[in-house]
């Protein structure tokens, strides 16, 4: 499973990349090397401590991944509940490429029929994610909600494109760990479930749990990049053949919605690959647009965008060079995914490219149909 997650990371160019599906397997991979080091030193020490510790590390993602959505509603607690829009997941998932096989008419009825079901899921999440704090007092409802939380993972792959294999494999072993292991006279209800409760409460004083929480708004910002030939012919590309770098091209998204009558904008942004959150509150459209205005609409980050284009030079360049004629040195030039993958995620011939183009897309999403209000160019990168 390592070495797979490892292998996975070198086959995109080297640089920045996320962390919130590999860092629960690094970071248990981490304990692990601990933990041996610990035992030759410490020959008495019991193997259950560290699975206690390793299942500790893995729930507390949940827990505060469900803290993470109750914060998003600052001091309405509650808000995520009842005013997230989850079925807007799949129309934005639709937008990214998945599950475009499907037919528009029975995706739109679909999606109408989750949105129906909106506040029901939310609380099923909220549910899992924050009592599984509990689940330490016995260990067949620790399997339980181990499984229960794999499936929420699996739920959000079907909705999303998303897949959280990482966790969900996590989850599967840690309670067939658990269920299948002679803990001998440990009791979970007297000393594992309240030191459990103890620890993931305070999880993020002695680790750094990943808190994954967002709210799902009927607007949709993305980056689509392109290809142009000689003859002026638009070809898509796949942005993951660029990443980390298309990164480069993030922006600022301010939102309304209303909430017991008053406007609150929730604002955000990536900067450098940190996601960061504001939270404001205003009571008139007026206050909005100052705030809009004072907050700022686009935010490029034009170091990373020069990296962009140096790097899309090298892609392009390295697609005209036959690898018998590359030099020794040339292999720790290139990227690591172009050099050693076989097929070009470009059809057309490379020869022919004259530039790449980043276009910025807005969508409304009203009654489960995507609206196109902004379609822009915003970056070209002339690669000969």
């Amino acid at each position: 499973m390592y070495s797979f997650t490892l292998f996975n990371e070198l086959s995109y160019p080297l640089g920045d990349f996320y962390l919130s599906e590999k860092g629960a397997l690094l970071n248990i991979l981490i304990l692990s090397i601990s933990f041996f080091i610990t035992k030759t030193i410490i020959k008495e020490i019991r193997s259950e401590l560290f699975i206690f510790l390793a299942a500790i590390i893995h729930i507390q993602n949940y827990f505060w991944s469900g803290v993470e959505k109750l914060k998003t509603g600052g001091k309405e607690i509650f808000s995520w509940i009842f005013e997230n829009e989850t079925s807007l997941l799949i129309v934005k998932s639709r937008l990214d490429g998945f599950l475009h096989q499907i037919d528009l008419d029975y995706f739109i009825s679909a999606t109408s029929f989750m949105h129906s079901l909106n506040v029901p899921l939310n609380f099923i999440v909220i549910f899992l994610e924050l009592s599984i704090c509990l689940v330490f007092y016995h260990k067949k409802f620790l399997s339980i909600y181990l499984i229960s939380c794999s499936l929420l993972n699996l739920g959000i792959f079907l909705q999303t494109g998303i897949f959280f294999y990482e966790w969900l494999l996590l989850g599967i072993l840690f309670s067939f760990i658990v269920l299948k292991r002679e803990w001998g006279a440990i009791s979970f209800a007297k000393t594992i479930g309240p030191l459990a409760f103890i620890l993931i409460l305070f999880g993020s004083t002695w680790h750094y749990p990943h808190k994954l929480g967002w709210v799902d708004y009927p607007i949709l910002n993305m980056i689509e990049i392109y290809a142009q030939n000689k003859n002026g012919e638009i070809i898509i590309i796949d942005e993951n053949s660029f990443d980390p770098y298309d990164r480069s091209f993030n922006y600022d998204e301010n939102y309304l919605f209303f909430a017991k009558n008053k406007i609150i904008s929730r604002y955000y942004f990536i900067y450098f690959f940190d996601m960061r959150y504001f939270f404001e509150v205003v009571h008139s459209p007026e206050e909005f647009v100052k705030f809009q205005n004072h907050m700022g609409h686009y935010f490029y980050d034009q170091k990373k965008i020069k990296k962009f284009d140096r790097f899309v030079k090298k892609y392009f360049a390295s697609k005209r060079i036959k690898k018998s004629a590359l030099l020794k040195w040339d292999v720790f030039r290139l990227p690591f995914h172009l050099y050693h993958t076989k097929e070009s995620p470009l059809k057309e011939n490379f020869e022919d490219i004259e530039s790449v183009i980043v276009v910025y897309k807005q969508y409304l999403i009203l009654k489960n149909k995507p609206i196109l209000i902004i379609d822009k160019e915003v970056h070209r990168v002339k690669v000969q």
